[in-house]
């Protein structure tokens, strides 16, 4: 018997170099484990920060912004005042969080669904009066593409450093999803103006937010917001330049499953770039550093270097790991399966002419220009500031 024969699901990769997907052969539970702990824990901690509260108050108003409402917010009209009547909103977080915290530490779909559904229907329902934020719905719709998945999750996120084909499975419908947000929002800047890098002007934020939204930072937030604003805006070029390396970051996406070198550049570039937003301007994306870091990183890889860096143990045969977990030629169509499907979880309702189904939302939206102080009219509030609060 041959090799090919004897290790069973081994056998030569005919597909040209372009479309392997050489990483994810190496994917183990302990991989997926870790990429569901980043996307989850950050995302709980937010949750249970927000305050929903209001949203039983306005349970009887209409939304505070307008949109072409879909079934599911046809439904969700005529039902929000019966859910938060018998489901509070302090209820859902809670329900939420306990189980899918129970759900890292016993991953099976009879934790992970019903925790689905309670953070569903308070993050649908808060979108009726905000507008989508991404820090929570992005995690969600991450989640419920790891529930659809036909694999044992028990399985495949089970914590093994063995490579294995449900972990594979689970880590690739999550990538590609995030890999083809990164590029769509990539996409609607140069949609937005083909020469989008000479004129968005992150450097104009600052003061526009304050006129905008009367935004106003923490006061170490402040100082470091106002200084790099100032900057910006003194040598033009700089911006520029940051504005050009924001597409290349986003552009690096496109090939990040391609290539274990790429993604995790893409995934240290994308966290670090968030990072870096957050202190220049204060918009916090929260758990998307998270989410870039947990599809991207090698993290049984890195024990492993670890462990042999302190101990100085014989090496572990990584070769013949990621051998073992190589799909046969019948399995494919299961890899590209779930690879189409989760891109066209993202790309869909980045259509106009579709209907955009929760927690999918559209990701092609965030080309746009940041105007100088002197291009907004006169803009007059009346306000009062309570003393003690603020």
């Amino acid at each position: 018997m041959g090799n090919v024969q004897q290790l069973g699901d081994k056998e030569p990769n005919r597909l040209p170099t372009w479309m392997r997907f050489d990483y994810l052969r190496g994917v183990t539970p302990f991989d997926a484990r870790c990429m569901v702990i980043l996307v989850i824990v950050p995302t709980l901690w937010k949750l249970l920060s927000d305050d929903f509260s209001t949203l039983a108050l306005l349970c009887d108003r209409p939304p505070l912004f307008s949109f072409k409402p879909e079934w599911v917010y046809q439904w969700l009209l005529g039902q929000r005042c019966t859910i938060f009547g018998k489901l509070t909103p302090q209820f859902l977080q809670i329900a939420t969080s306990i189980l899918l915290l129970l759900f890292i530490w016993r991953p099976y779909r009879l934790l992970l669904v019903p925790g689905l559904v309670c953070f569903w229907l308070l993050d649908t329902t808060a979108y009726l009066f905000r507008a989508n934020t991404y820090t929570l719905d992005t995690p969600l719709a991450i989640l419920v593409l790891i529930c659809l998945v036909p694999v044992s999750l028990r399985q495949a996120i089970g914590g093994s450093h063995a490579p294995d084909r449900a972990a594979r499975l689970v880590v690739l419908a999550a990538l590609v999803y995030v890999s083809t947000y990164y590029v769509l929002a990539g996409i609607s800047k140069l949609q937005f103006a083909w020469n989008w890098p000479l004129v968005v002007r992150t450097g104009n934020y600052y003061p526009a937010s304050f006129i905008w939204h009367s935004q106003e930072m923490p006061t170490w937030l402040d100082a470091i917001a106002s200084h790099a604003s100032a900057y910006f805006q003194r040598y033009p070029i700089v911006d520029t330049f940051s504005a050009v390396l924001v597409l290349v970051e986003q552009t690096l996406w496109l090939v990040a499953p391609f290539s274990l070198l790429l993604r995790v550049h893409a995934g240290l570039f994308a966290a670090l770039y968030h990072v870096v937003v957050l202190l220049t301007t204060g918009i916090a994306f929260l758990t998307w550093s998270f989410i870039a870091l947990a599809v991207t990183l090698p993290f049984s890889k890195m024990v492993l270097a670890c462990h042999r860096a302190l101990y100085e143990r014989r090496k572990v045969p990584l070769e013949d790991g990621v051998s073992a977990g190589v799909l046969p030629h019948s399995n494919r169509g299961m890899i590209f399966s779930v690879a189409a499907f989760s891109m066209l979880a993202a790309i869909v309702p980045s259509s106009r002419l579709s209907s955009v189904i929760p927690p999918f939302y559209n990701y092609a939206q965030f080309g746009w220009r940041y105007q100088s102080a002197e291009e907004f009219s006169d803009v007059y509030r009346v306000g009062w500031r309570h003393p003690t609060t603020g």
